[in-house]
């Protein structure tokens, strides 16, 4: 595929950070980060934190010196053999991060090591259904500067990604949604389609066909992309009637009162991300637009 020239593109960094705890849920996002970056010239930075030594308060150490050392210790061995298990044909290292908040430590980490993508896992069941959203991945999604992607419970495809879905909505920067989503898929030569959604009873907005930006048009009419328009009586019901892949990711933008270069899950992607059975992956607002790396 050619991509078209004439929409905002950002130079990928090609690395992606992966947060990691020794439980399921770091396996479930250390399993996408391999997804991701099979077959592709990217490098798995994976990343635990750890709590800081507190300062002195009063005359107290609030916190031992060596428990902090211990733990320290604990985590290198359990990154270690996170990073021995991995498939000889992914390229990887690990690193150990102090914050008192893991979501604004792996944002931080996220620039520092000019990673494109943020990865953690999202456990299934709960409010969210197909994901339920942790503290750490929760506060990213509302917070992050770079793009969050989220592996359902039990994520242990092996890669490559096959296929990329971008959800677009009517408002504000749903051209910019599908631009990521086409950009991805011409970096990846894989197919991508554009999905509108139309539940009823609700305003128009939630789904005609509105126009996208000329680039993105051109790329459909070109076949470089197909556009669906899904209809239900729900966000559920419309997305029941697609198809999904083994191998597909989804992309979601931000809500449009997220600052530009800033994540924020709206009430209409967060109701979709509530039934998407692929992983999903959340972006901020004029991503595509501003100076920098981008997901891979």
């Amino acid at each position: 595929m050619n991509p078209p020239t004439d929409f905002p593109r950002r130079r990928a960094n090609g690395s992606l950070l992966v947060a990691y705890i020794d439980t399921s849920d770091g396996h479930d996002a250390l399993h996408l980060g391999i997804a991701l970056a099979r077959e592709r010239q990217v490098n798995l930075k994976i990343v635990s934190v750890i709590p800081p030594v507190s300062p002195q308060g009063f005359g107290v150490q609030t916190q031992d010196p060596g428990y902090n050392a211990i733990v320290r210790e604990q985590t290198e061995k359990r990154l270690a053999s996170a990073l021995n298990s991995l498939p000889a044909d992914i390229s990887a290292t690990w690193h150990v991060v102090e914050g008192t908040e893991p979501a604004l430590a792996l944002n931080d980490a996220a620039q520092k090591l000019e990673c494109d993508l943020i990865v953690v896992g999202a456990r299934s069941g709960g409010l969210l259904n197909r994901f339920r959203i942790g503290t750490v991945p929760s506060s990213l999604l509302y917070t992050a500067q770079t793009p969050v992607a989220l592996a359902p419970q039990g994520y242990s495809y092996p890669g490559p990604i096959t296929s990329i879905s971008a959800l677009v909505g009517p408002r504000r920067g749903r051209s910019d949604v599908a631009a990521i989503g086409l950009d991805r898929a011409n970096r990846r030569e894989i197919p991508l389609r554009i999905i509108t959604l139309k539940i009823s009873g609700e305003d128009a907005g939630h789904g005609f066909e509105l126009p996208l930006s000329e680039a993105i048009e051109g790329a459909v009419s070109k076949g470089q992309a197909s556009r669906i328009t899904t209809s239900g009586s729900s966000v559920q019901s419309a997305l029941r009637n697609l198809s999904w892949e083994e191998g597909e990711v989804a992309v979601l933008g931000s809500a449009r009162i997220a600052g530009d270069g800033r994540l924020f899950l709206g009430t209409t992607a967060h109701r979709i991300l509530k039934h998407l059975p692929v992983p999903t992956i959340v972006v901020p607002s004029g991503y595509m637009s501003l100076k920098g790396g981008a997901p891979s």
